[in-house]
Order: structure tokens, then sequence, then C-alpha cells
């Protein structure tokens, strides 16, 4: 077989399964790491653990979060969410502060039961520095190889010594 296009076949491979790793990520921040927002927590009333972003809205912070017990509003866009935290005890629950609350819905009562508050991540920038980082890496890596191998054919196909 041709070295280059066994070569070529070798980056198809590494390329499919960087692809499927991509797949396999981003179902894994789907179904465990993605948030609702305040709104479609009252709109949808998902079953089970989940993760709400929002904002502390000012003065609806109750109790003493630094005990592990607090009851605040979690501000969105276009509503609002009761929130009642157990849990352990916290010392960045204060008005104006974004955070990602995780519990159980209570329909029934009509609040957001939190046993954990966790800090906000940001996704894009992350992937988005991966990216910056990673890509032009493996194109360079992928340009040497080639270069290295047609080095190697180049070398294979010429004469080694020739005296005059």
């Amino acid at each position: 077989m041709n070295p280059l296009r066994l070569l070529y076949l070798r980056w198809s491979v590494v390329l499919v399964a960087v692809m499927g790793l991509a797949a396999l990520t981003a179902q894994h921040y789907r179904d465990h790491l993605a948030g609702f927002v305040p709104q479609e927590v009252t709109r949808e009333a998902p079953a089970g653990d989940i993760r709400v972003a929002g904002m502390v809205q000012r003065g609806t912070v109750t109790g003493n979060a630094r005990a592990g017990h607090a009851a605040f509003q979690l501000m969105g866009r276009e509503a609002s969410l009761p929130v009642v935290y157990e849990g352990p005890p916290q010392d960045n629950l204060r008005a104006f502060k974004t955070l990602v609350v995780i519990g159980a819905w209570d329909a029934s009562a009509g609040v957001f039961r939190a046993r954990e508050i966790g800090i906000v991540p940001n996704y894009g920038f992350v992937a988005g520095a991966y990216l910056v980082g990673l890509l032009p890496l493996a194109l360079l890596v992928f340009a040497m190889s080639r270069r290295v191998n047609l080095l190697y054919e180049d070398m294979k196909t010429s004469a080694l010594y020739q005296e005059d």
C-alpha cells in the first residue's frame, strides 16, 4: 500500500476518534452538566436532580447559609424561582451572586429544594481555549508526520553513496 495513503488513513482514524470523543463529551454535558434556567423549571417541572443557574435576587435571602440552611429567590431573564437550600455551609450565598443550585423541583410546594451550590462554569470559554490550543497543534503534527513520511520515502528510493 502507498505510504502516503497509509498516512492519510491513519490520520482519518485519529480524526474519527476525536469526533467520537467530542460526541461523547457533548452527551455527558447534556446529561450531567447542562442546567436549567428558573423559567424552564417552573414551566417544564423536570423530575429528579437538576442544575439551575441564576442570580440571587436582592433582599430575598433568609435563614443562615453559613449554618447550611437558607431560602432565597433565584432570578432568570423572565421569572424567578423560590429556592430552599439545605446542605453544606456556604459563604458565597449573597445578593446579585450568580449561582448554580443542584437539587430537585418540588411541584406540590412550588419550591426548588437545593442540596448543593455549585460553581458557575464557563464551558464556552473552556471549549474555545481547547480548540484554539489543540487545533493548530494537531495540524502541525499532521504536517510534520506527512513531511517525515515523504522524506522517508525519498530516502528509501535514493541511491546511498556512489563513487565518481
